[in-house]
């Protein structure tokens, strides 16, 4: 499950996604269509499994990755 909006046909604004056991699986934030400021993701259990900066749709600064059993990856 989503929840998103679109302007003109292009993402804008929080986007949220849903596991089917309810707990969040991602959270994005748009702006003029493209990713702008923290995306974040996490695996099916809940705990985090990337967290990415964008800036104008581009990658921007450090970003952070973890396996399932919630260790750092990188």
């Amino acid at each position: 499950m989503a929840e998103a909006y679109v302007i003109d046909g292009k993402p804008e604004g929080l986007q949220v996604s849903w596991f089917g056991n309810g707990l969040k699986s991602s959270e994005a934030n748009f702006k003029d269509g493209r990713l702008e400021g923290l995306s974040a993701f996490w695996y099916e259990s809940g705990r985090p499994k990337a967290e990415l900066k964008y800036k104008d749709g581009q990658l921007d600064g450090p970003s952070t990755d973890w396996y399932g059993n919630g260790f750092k990856k990188e």
